[in-house]
């Protein structure tokens, strides 16, 4: 922002030192005419040019004293005022916009720093009541004791998380795959930070648990198969086990 503002002092005492170079001999002459009065030294200079750029007189009043002088006169100013309007007053508005949206950004990120710790804070509070229910031999928690803290004092915490009661029902029967109406604590925790988010994340995390249900039932199967239907088949056709062993 200051070099901003450095820049439009440079060009406007750059400018002012050139006109006041070029009438200095004219004003001489007329010490009490408009020439004097609007460009007598390179701080009047400065002022007259200032108010050609802001509004505060027509600049086209503030050249006609210029023009009696040289062609070249009338260039110069011209110059300092395309320049300054398209070149200078630009790259300081860009400077500026710049200056914004950086600081807007750090605002931004500090903003998702604060909810992500609010967050975590909130998950870490959630796990905290869902440890202190009782736990069965493995160490899970079954639904109806998960259900009693998502819906007492756990409401509260999983509403600031932004999720439903129907969203934390969906994902205990998608991570229990065995069936056995119960869940590892952590595992439930972590499953209820993977569907914060959008909703491309929260079908990625879906399908993920899904894949792992899927994949629990085929292993299950499989080991029915070996246990039940091998031993059948070789009682009653050890031929067909061939197939079977290739694919073994």
């Amino acid at each position: 922002l200051l070099w901003g503002v450095g820049l439009l002092l440079v060009v406007l005492y750059l400018f002012a030192v050139i006109i006041t170079t070029v009438v200095m001999d004219y004003v001489g002459k007329d010490p009490t005419g408009k020439l004097f009065e609007l460009y007598g030294s390179v701080g009047q200079t400065k002022y007259t040019l200032f108010m050609a750029i802001s509004g505060g007189q027509p600049w086209r009043e503030l050249l006609k004293p210029l023009e009696v002088i040289s062609v070249w006169s009338r260039w110069v100013f011209l110059a300092f005022v395309v320049i300054f309007l398209f070149g200078v007053m630009n790259t300081v508005s860009a400077v500026y916009v710049d200056a914004l949206l950086h600081f807007s950004n750090m605002d931004r990120d500090i903003v998702m720093t604060e909810r992500n710790a609010k967050e975590k804070a909130y998950l870490r509070e959630l796990r905290t009541m869902i440890g202190h229910q009782h736990l069965n031999a493995q160490g899970q928690i079954e639904q109806k004791h998960l259900m009693a803290v998502l819906t007492g004092e756990g409401a509260n915490l999983l509403k600031s998380l932004g999720l439903q009661l129907s969203v934390a029902k969906a994902l205990f029967r998608l991570l229990d795959v065995e069936d056995s109406r119960s869940v590892g604590v952590d595992e439930y925790v972590c499953g209820l930070l993977h569907l914060k988010g959008n909703a491309t994340t929260i079908h990625m995390a879906s399908l993920m648990y899904l894949s792992k249900r899927t994949l629990f039932k085929v292993q299950r199967l499989s080991a029915l198969v070996e246990d039940r239907v091998v031993p059948l088949l070789s009682r009653t056709d050890p031929e067909l086990l061939g197939p079977v062993s290739t694919l073994q």
